[in-house]
């Protein structure tokens, strides 16, 4: 007698496993009491006084972000000189401080209109002037070289009104055959020299890829700071350019604390929290605790290094998700239901299926099944029998001997007496045949083909069943 037994179609109570998460609160804030106003964002000029040290926004209410803001009137320095930086930062409503957007500003006299002045080549002599038309537009004829001048091809500009002349701006302009750059020379806060400045040697090589340019910051002061370039091309032209760079206090301060978040799939943040920083040269294994409050589903984590000024750097993101595949699955097929109904091992449709095994054949757990999704068929000869069976796709293992996919193992079984089971290759042998069809809905019909001739006497049966279990 061959039989397929349903009521031993099944997890035992005792493989279902549940882990308890813990939490830890850390922060590397600066405290409260050494801020010098409450208002929702700050400013200053050129030099940075330090977080919550700088003159306050005249605001009021919650701190907007930039992109909110259609105007803000903030009043200039006592002296201002001609090219100010606005350095400008807020907060959010927790207290903690955002970046710090920083904008050069030029200042001129107010005139209309504003006077335009260029000159070509080496030196701004004997510039040509002119007032822009309606529509602003000013066009500045190139004369032709003066013999010997070693930069033929740079514009000088400046806009000036009344008696403030502006500030230059120079442009190197290539005609359409200009030739091959090959150095580039590089200098902080002041011009290069040819003669003594270091340079890039440039190559047809730097066309295809990229070139790392090392420019020495480490022994810089804090505060603003430029770049110079001086580009030479194969004809002993130059062009140069000019780069503002800002060294912060907190970029030489060192690092104390990584910052994390888990941020849920609606966009919410859970609360900041840092994990100290050791100040050792070994690696440093770092735990980020997850509180148990956390529901199932899919997250992001941000983490983000903090220095000693609580200001922190860029953030990296990490896709994540927060339980078992049987846990998110569940979340979706069992929304609203009770918790005595959505559990592994509960059967809210009563179909004599239980939640894990809905899950593990693909099955809707809400809407009782009018057929079994497993078989076992006697073949016309009468000795080998078909096996049957849904499961879950895209897993690893050999087919119905140890097959593990979503976290849940599949494997055929059979008995002598229904109390000793066994992998069944080891009462009738390895089947004659095994293979799965795909289903299309991330599952898959598994056909095993199993021979029993031979291996029972005329006062023998055999049962055969599919364990399904927790892979460990």
């Amino acid at each position: 007698m061959f039989a397929a037994l349903t009521s031993r179609l099944g997890l035992r109570a005792g493989r279902v496993a549940l882990a308890a998460l813990a939490v830890v609160c850390g922060s590397v804030l600066a405290p409260h009491s050494t801020w010098a106003h409450d208002a929702p964002g700050e400013y200053f000029f050129d030099t940075d006084p330090g977080i919550g040290l700088a003159t306050p926004v005249p605001l009021s209410g919650s701190s907007p972000t930039l992109n909110d803001l259609s105007s803000l009137s903030l009043p200039l320095p006592n002296t201002p000189h001609a090219a100010p930086i606005l350095g400008l930062r807020f907060r959010n409503p927790a207290g903690q401080w955002g970046p710090t957007v920083h904008r050069r500003l030029y200042l001129l006299v107010p005139a209309s209109p504003p006077v335009v002045e260029a000159a070509w080549g080496d030196t701004f002599q004997s510039p040509t002037a002119g007032i822009p038309a309606a529509e602003s537009s000013l066009i500045f004829s190139r004369p032709f070289s003066t013999f010997g001048d070693p930069r033929p091809d740079r514009l000088s500009l400046r806009v000036g009104s009344g008696d403030f002349p502006g500030p230059f701006v120079f442009r190197q302009v290539h005609p359409f055959s200009a030739l091959t750059p090959t150095r580039l020379y590089y200098a902080i806060d002041s011009p290069p020299s040819p003669a003594a400045a270091p340079f890039l040697a440039l190559a047809e090589a730097h066309r295809l890829a990229s070139t790392s340019l090392a420019i020495p910051l480490g022994e810089l002061s804090p505060g603003f700071h430029t770049l110079h370039l001086l580009l030479e091309d194969t004809s002993g032209n130059f062009s140069t350019s000019q780069r503002f760079l800002q060294i912060t206090p907190s970029a030489t301060l060192p690092l104390t604390g990584l910052a994390y978040t888990f941020r849920s799939s609606s966009g919410a943040n859970s609360p900041l929290t840092v994990v100290p920083l050791l100040p050792a040269s070994t690696p440093q294994n770092l735990v980020l605790p997850l509180a148990p409050t956390f529901a199932v589903g899919a997250y992001s984590l941000v983490l983000q290094l903090a220095d000693a000024s609580a200001e922190r750097g860029f953030s990296t993101v990490s896709a994540l998700s927060l339980g078992s595949s049987f846990d998110l699955w569940a979340v979706t097929a069992l929304a609203g239901r009770a918790p005595n109904a959505s559990g592994p091992l509960d059967d809210p449709d009563g179909d004599r299926l239980v939640n894990l095994l809905e899950f593990a054949f693909g099955l809707d757990p809400l809407a009782p099944e009018l057929s079994a999704p497993y078989l076992v068929e006697a073949m016309p000869d009468g000795t080998q029998f078909l096996f049957r069976y849904r499961q879950r796709s895209g897993g690893t293992g050999a087919l119905g001997v140890d097959y593990t996919a979503a976290g849940l193992r599949y494997r055929i079984e059979a008995s002598n007496d229904l109390q000793t089971w066994s992998p069944s290759a080891a009462l009738v042998g390895s089947p004659v045949a095994i293979y799965s069809f795909p289903n299309g809905d991330g599952t898959e019909t598994v056909h095993a083909l199993l021979n029993v001739s031979g291996s029972l006497t005329s006062e023998q049966r055999i049962f055969f069943r599919l364990n399904i279990s927790l892979a460990p």
